[in-house]
């Protein structure tokens, strides 16, 4: 009985030490963004998607938002990235819409591009996709999986 006991007592503890921890919409995620995505489960290492609270570019062309964001770190986390364009829609539907993440009308760059063509930016004022050239300037606001 005692031994069942132990046991019992054990994998409550353990299962509690390495129990994950569940996040919603809205909520601030490990690197305090906000969490916009789940994707119900976790695999390949990662259930949730975070944004930056601020944009870590604010005008700029798409080659500087790019380099930028490899250096990126916000509280001491790093792995962040430029969403792609269907990223930026969770955003903006999950959070923008809900007047969560201090987004503006701005227009946002994703990493989704055609070398020939240009590179699809978003606008966060009424949804809109559109394709530009790398040199335009627009906002960047950084993503990372957890």
């Amino acid at each position: 009985m005692k031994k069942a006991m132990l046991f019992l007592l054990i994998l409550t503890i353990g299962s509690a030490l390495f129990a994950q921890q569940t996040y919603r919409i809205g909520d601030h995620g490990p690197a305090g963004g906000i969490v916009f995505y789940d994707k119900g489960h976790y695999s390949n290492n990662w259930r949730y998607l975070e944004v930056a609270q601020t944009d870590f570019g604010v005008n700029i062309d798409y080659n500087t938002a790019w380099n930028s964001v490899w250096n990126l770190t916000i509280n001491g986390v790093s792995g962040w990235v430029i969403p792609d364009i269907y990223e930026l829609e969770l955003i903006y539907n999950n959070l923008k819409n809900n007047g969560w993440g201090n987004f503006g009308n701005n227009w946002y760059w994703s990493s989704n591009s055609d070398k020939f063509k240009g590179i699809w930016v978003m606008s966060f004022g009424n949804g809109r996709i559109f394709m530009v050239q790398d040199n335009a300037r627009y906002n960047a606001r950084a993503i990372r999986r957890f």
